[in-house]
């Protein structure tokens, strides 16, 4: 008898934009590319102790190309933020960035969501990369939910 078990992980992201009075200027919903660095460092942490695969940077970047399950890194990186806050219900992780009205603006065409990231541009696993197209300034903020599925 031949058995196969088929793991699927996807991911849903809104990116919503807030003026200085908390009201929604601006909001999509995107659907992400989960990479197979990150699956590989959730399977690694299935069977090793010694790691640990906290989701704990989310980074903002100017890049144009297409996520790819094979990425690591974002193109370009210019801007990184720890998660806001991250749990967990059923089959189903979600974790939220925050960025304030003052401390970046820009137009961001890429978003990414690291495992074990540090402050600097690049660092820890990614996990998950989508292509958006978003412009905040000093009065707005921006506002990033991901939900992780992990589904059989």
């Amino acid at each position: 008898m031949d058995i196969k078990d088929k793991v699927k992980c996807a991911g849903k992201v809104t990116v919503t934009v807030r003026d200085e009075n908390g009201n929604i200027v601006d909001w999509d919903v995107y659907y992400n590319v989960v990479t197979i660095a990150g699956r590989a460092k959730i399977l690694e942490a299935l069977t090793s102790p010694d790691v640990d695969i906290q989701v704990n940077k989310v980074a903002l970047g100017s890049g144009t190309t297409a996520p790819s399950e094979n990425d690591t890194t974002l193109e370009t990186e210019t801007y990184r933020n720890n998660i806001a806050s991250s749990v967990w219900d059923d089959n189903v992780g979600y974790f939220t960035g925050h960025f304030t009205l003052t401390e970046v603006s820009g137009t961001f065409r890429e978003i990414g969501l690291f495992i074990q990231g540090a402050g600097d541009p690049d660092t820890g696993t990614l996990l998950s990369h989508v292509a958006i197209n978003k412009t905040k300034t000093t009065s707005q903020s921006l506002d990033v939910d991901w939900e992780i599925t992990l589904s059989i």
